[in-house]
């Protein structure tokens, strides 16, 4: 089963939690911070790297 993994905002613990749970109200098990399980950026969201070819295959400009 997939899951997302996030940190309280109450004690920064680590949470792991199913996909399903998306959206619902939990209660973190370390300090009993009422949460919203949602998707959030990772702590270490530095820019994407793509290959070098990516943009000129997915190009839709046209030239004018």
């Amino acid at each position: 089963m997939p899951s997302i993994r996030f940190r309280c905002s109450g004690c920064n613990a680590r949470i792991k939690a199913p996909w399903e749970l998306i959206g619902q109200s939990r209660i973190c098990p370390g300090c009993g911070n009422r949460f919203v399980v949602q998707l959030q950026k990772p702590d270490d969201s530095d820019p994407l790297l793509v290959p070098g070819n990516w943009a000129a295959n997915n190009d839709n400009r046209t030239n004018a």
